[in-house]
């Protein structure tokens, strides 16, 4: 009885390691967590990346779902306000707590927004 017992723990033990080894956000992703603009007049916008592929953007009380790719400069998104979605593409740099997001719009305009991680 003693010798199934133990058995029936370790298959339960190694399932458990396997789900936890497959599920949960990818922590490598280096955009992973939330970053918010500080900004005087409280309009700031806050980026939630969930480490994914997915995330929240906030202004105000307003949320809007996107999905993201990323390679070592850029972030290919889609938010997910209107059907089809908005396509951006941001340059990006992270330094330490800092994400500095560049983008060019439809007028040829460059604009960048820099985030600081919560």
């Amino acid at each position: 009885m003693t010798c199934k017992r133990i058995l029936i723990f370790l298959l339960t033990l190694a399932m458990a390691a396997g789900l936890f080894a497959c599920g949960g956000p990818d922590n490598s992703d280096p955009m992973f967590g939330e970053w918010s603009e500080q900004r005087e007049d409280g309009f700031g916008t806050t980026y939630h990346f969930k480490g994914d592929g997915k995330g929240e953007l906030r202004v105000l009380d307003l949320v809007n779902y996107f999905s993201y790719t990323y390679d070592d400069s850029k972030i290919y998104m889609e938010i997910h306000v209107d059907n089809p979605p908005i396509k951006r593409v941001y340059d990006y740099k992270i330094e330490g707590n800092k994400i500095t997001l560049g983008y060019t719009n439809d007028s040829g305009e460059y604009s960048e927004t820099v985030c600081y991680k919560k």
